[in-house]
């Protein structure tokens, strides 16, 4: 247990600040799988935390109006707030969008 291993744990994100114009919401969630790297003991004791993301840092596609989160560019943000015995190294979803109209 006191060794090193790499796994896929659930993170779930919160996306604050949405703009209630658009969204008539105050928060999105959604769960992405992050890949770490942790003791034994770590990952045995891990409860699915919640990390947030301020929504004024999302980009927009001007074409189509769909914000997107580039999660893999927030790994120390992650990591940060996810706890001090995991090393985050990806998030397996390369991109979350987030659209207005469909919300």
């Amino acid at each position: 247990l006191s060794k090193e291993y790499v796994d896929n744990l659930p993170v779930k994100f919160d996306f604050v600040n949405l703009p209630k114009t658009k969204f008539g919401i105050n928060k999105i969630s959604d769960t992405l799988f992050v890949e770490v790297e942790a003791d034994g003991y770590g990952l045995l004791k891990y409860e699915m935390k919640e990390v947030s993301i301020d929504f004024r840092k999302l980009k927009k596609d001007n074409h189509s109006g769909i914000f997107y989160f580039l999660p893999n560019n927030y790994t120390k943000t992650i990591e940060t707030q996810i706890g001090e015995n995991f090393k985050v190294l990806r998030v397996i979803a390369d991109t979350v969008q987030l659209n207005p109209s469909h919300r």
